[in-house]
């Protein structure tokens, strides 16, 4: 791949496989009669045979394979030039495989008359620019001449998030959405964005908008989850969507801890003690269950003198196997090893004496 070209603008629709993008979000906002996007012309093939084809070529991705996709995309768009869909994953695959593919999907897209009233050729021969200037510069241009083309908002929305200008980027796919309420990549982008900027309530609608049309996306899922949980304080509102994911697959460990997160958010001491419990006994080396416990133990369980004496040798117990795992991974991390976790054992050593001579253990934890 040509390392000049930057690696946010591709693999730009991504999301929209993994959302399984030929679902409509019913639910979203109907566009107004004033405005000109015409989804089917720039996301499908007017004849059946060239749309399986690339269903084909989707299908292809989906399995990561793009050298078997790439011929049936180039098909896809020589029959079907307005296709901006599968033009996309055609510059894209060709692209990520380069040689002499790159070189035939640049000639193509190069071929493409700048004539043409349709936004597609200018659109296409923009994504091939080298910079992100001369990519603006381009897509301004495009979006003068075609103010209702959708995915050059999109575009645009992408450009400032990839230089950190997220009131920009949000305001670009805002008026994505506008011209295409079934945009989903432009929803997700939104929710992603306005998280960000911590705009935390308007990023809870733009997630739930999208997860209405693809609510088997589990990593966007997850994202909603978290953001519920940790930065919105909205627990219960990401419980749905916690126990979907645990029926899909009851041992991901990740979606344990959320749900023992939960619980602990919303009051449940004792359901969250059990998860945490739980999830270090399937791992032993699960540093952050360990943290969580002893923080259970030192202040959800522990308001009165005869409390702390109950639970602060379990918290102390906890804190010392986390120390003793934990492998910073993040500034979260290096803080409770270097700061928060000693000063707390220090509250404990003052309260109860030194701690016991021998190691602690899970049981100590109970």
């Amino acid at each position: 791949m040509n390392a000049s070209v930057g690696g946010a603008w591709f693999c730009w629709l991504a999301a929209a496989l993994a959302a399984g993008c030929a679902v409509p979000p019913s639910p979203l906002p109907q566009p107004s009669a004033s405005q000109g996007f015409d989804a089917q012309r720039y996301e499908s093939c007017p004849d059946q045979a060239t749309q399986a084809i690339y269903q084909r070529a989707l299908d292809r991705l989906q399995a990561a394979d793009e050298a078997a996709a790439l011929p049936l995309l180039a098909e896809v768009v020589a029959k079907c030039p307005d296709h901006v869909v599968a033009l996309a994953y055609y510059q894209d695959a060709a692209l990520h495989i380069g040689g002499e593919a790159e070189q035939r999907m640049r000639a193509h897209c190069e071929g493409m008359s700048s004539d043409d009233p349709s936004p597609v050729p200018a659109f296409a021969k923009a994504r091939l620019l080298s910079s992100n200037f001369a990519r603006k510069t381009a897509i301004d241009e495009l979006l003068k001449r075609h103010p209702d083309f959708a995915y050059g908002w999109l575009a645009l929305g992408r450009l400032h998030r990839s230089i950190g200008r997220l009131p920009d980027a949000v305001a670009g796919f805002q008026t994505a959405v506008s011209k295409h309420p079934r945009l989903l990549a432009a929803h997700l982008e939104l929710a992603e964005c306005l998280a960000e900027s911590g705009r935390l309530e308007e990023s809870q609608v733009a997630y739930e908008n999208y997860l209405r049309a693809a609510p088997n996306d589990r990593a966007t899922v997850r994202a909603y989850v978290q953001l519920m949980i940790y930065r919105s304080g909205k627990p219960e509102a990401a419980r749905p969507w916690i126990e979907r994911l645990l029926a899909e697959d009851s041992l991901d460990e990740s979606v344990r801890m959320d749900l023992a997160a939960c619980d602990w958010r919303s009051g449940r001491v004792r359901e969250a003690m059990d998860g945490y419990i739980d999830a270090l006994q399937r791992r032993p080396e699960n540093a952050r269950a360990a943290l969580n416990i002893g923080y259970l133990h030192f202040d959800a369980l522990a308001r009165t003198e005869a409390e702390k004496r109950e639970h602060w040798p379990k918290a102390r117990a906890a804190f010392l196997l986390f120390l003793q795992m934990v492998r910073p991974a993040d500034g979260y991390d290096y803080f409770e090893r270097s700061f928060a976790v000693p000063f707390r054992l220090k509250q404990i050593e003052e309260l109860l004496g030194p701690a016991p001579s021998t190691a602690p253990t899970l049981a100590d934890l109970r």
